[in-house]
């Protein structure tokens, strides 16, 4: 971050930028793209609950500092990002009630949720100037993301291929 930035908004993105780096470890345990990701995916009950605890912190933070707990502010900050990250963090409860189970959604959604973070986040850096410093690494885990689930989408693919084949 840039210049001066007082304690409260380096708290509440700090604690966002482990949540948004939690969401792309958990996206790559439970999309699972290739083996290696396999050990991971052992962990993906820790990981989870690791991401939402860090997720709800960072919210708690935004209504504390930010929002002064006035849902109309929240709102007039926009209803698009009120809905998609308000949205995530409700996928990102029910993932992190639901991470001992093999439930089949877990997929999709946090396939969902990851794109809720991060159609946001990667807006926020550069309308908000004291978040400019977190312009690189929220891209950079932003394509991390995306890599994650180019690779699950033709990890899958080619898994189908292969039993089609048999």
């Amino acid at each position: 971050m840039t210049g001066t930035v007082d304690t409260e908004t380096l708290v509440t993105f700090g604690l966002a930028m482990v949540a948004y780096t939690l969401l792309q470890v958990v996206l790559g345990a439970v999309l699972k793209p290739t083996d290696r990701w396999a050990p991971l995916a052992q962990r993906r009950f820790v990981l989870t609950w690791a991401l939402w605890i860090f997720a709800l912190a960072h919210s708690i933070c935004i209504w504390t500092f930010r929002f002064d707990w006035d849902l109309g502010f929240a709102i007039d900050k926009g209803i698009p990002v009120f809905v998609a990250f308000h949205g995530a963090l409700l996928i990102m409860t029910w993932l992190a009630f639901t991470a001992h189970k093999d439930v089949g959604p877990r997929k999709a959604a946090i396939a969902l949720a990851w794109f809720l973070v991060a159609s946001s986040a990667v807006v926020a850096p550069f309308k908000y100037p004291e978040l400019t410093g977190l312009k690189i690494p929220v891209i950079g885990l932003t394509l991390c993301g995306i890599a994650i689930c180019v690779s699950w989408f033709r990890f899958a693919a080619q898994k189908q291929s292969t039993t089609e084949g048999a």
